[in-house]
């Protein structure tokens, strides 16, 4: 690839450059387009898995369900004051019943003030290591001598199922991402053995003048890389802007573990370079195809 940009300009017109005359530039375009979005969701998603599994892995959630309230408040204190002086947590503390209350109220509404109904006291608490079922089992023991009534959940736990979504989610962006290469790569060779099927008659003048197959196949190598490059530019440039939009929207959802699935700001470095991989793909296949069909033919 190093005369890569040095082909005298009256070689480089015995096979004219298509500069989006051709179709193969608008089908990369749309090919790096799909991969661009491709790319961006496997980023977003795992950047949500990570951020959220940070957050939440380490929390454990406490319900005390006895339905006397001044012997839930002592259970409650109880709870509190083992898990302080337990090491392995980080800190515990009593969720407001506002907070509680506002939690539940879109599903209660006006009920919730009414004498008959009461809600458990719920208690977070969050370790310095992500708890196993075993060790997660032991301390509902130990805390159930301070109040029978009581639930005790981890909140990866629940999570584990959206977890395990994201994760297959962003297995099958990275997959989509590869078909797209291998689909791009057919084009190119189709597109390679077009240009020279077109061009046959130039190609035995120039094999006449003296000219080796590598020289004849370096010519295609740039045409196709900078269709490439002008494509991939342009499909990548469209992708991002729906990134952006998609980015923006989820930047206003600021309740739930949705608020952290913006796009990660190394991921723009991925996308930028996009382009560059595209067009060096695309002159490797060139490569590859040009000198395979032009020994065979000749």
């Amino acid at each position: 690839m190093m005369n890569f940009w040095n082909i005298p300009a009256h070689h480089r017109n015995l096979i004219p450059e298509g500069r989006f005359n051709g179709p193969m530039p608008w089908v990369i375009a749309i090919m790096m387009f799909l991969a661009t979005l491709a790319i961006g969701s496997a980023l977003a998603l795992g950047n949500l898995a990570m951020e959220s599994r940070a957050k939440i892995s380490k929390q454990i959630s406490i319900q005390i369900l006895e339905s006397n309230e001044q012997l839930r408040a002592q259970q409650a204190e109880q709870i509190l004051n083992i898990l302080k002086k337990r090491s392995d947590i980080v800190t515990a503390a009593i969720v407001p019943a506002q907070d509680v209350e506002e939690v539940v109220a879109p599903w209660l509404g006006d009920s919730l003030t009414g004498s008959e109904l009461y809600l458990p006291t719920l208690i977070e608490a969050e370790t310095y290591e992500d708890f196993n079922q075993i060790e997660l089992n032991q301390l509902k023991s130990q805390l159930r001598d301070a109040a029978p009534q009581m639930s005790l959940e981890s909140q990866a736990e629940w999570l584990k199922p959206l977890f395990t979504f994201t994760q297959s989610m962003t297995l099958l962006a990275i997959f989509l991402v590869f078909l797209l290469a291998a689909a791009t790569s057919a084009t190119i060779a189709l597109t390679v053995r077009s240009a020279l099927n077109t061009h046959w008659a130039t190609i035995e003048i120039m094999h006449q003048m003296g000219s080796s197959d590598q020289q004849i196949a370096r010519l295609f190598q740039r045409r196709i890389a900078l269709d490439a490059l002008l494509g991939s530019v342009v499909g990548v440039i469209f992708g991002a802007v729906i990134i952006i939009i998609f980015d923006w929207q989820f930047s206003k959802m600021a309740v739930g573990i949705f608020s952290q699935s913006q796009f990660p700001l190394y991921g723009w470095l991925i996308i930028a370079l996009v382009p560059l991989l595209a067009m060096f793909l695309s002159w490797l296949m060139a490569r590859f195809t040009a000198r395979r069909a032009l020994r065979k033919m000749l």
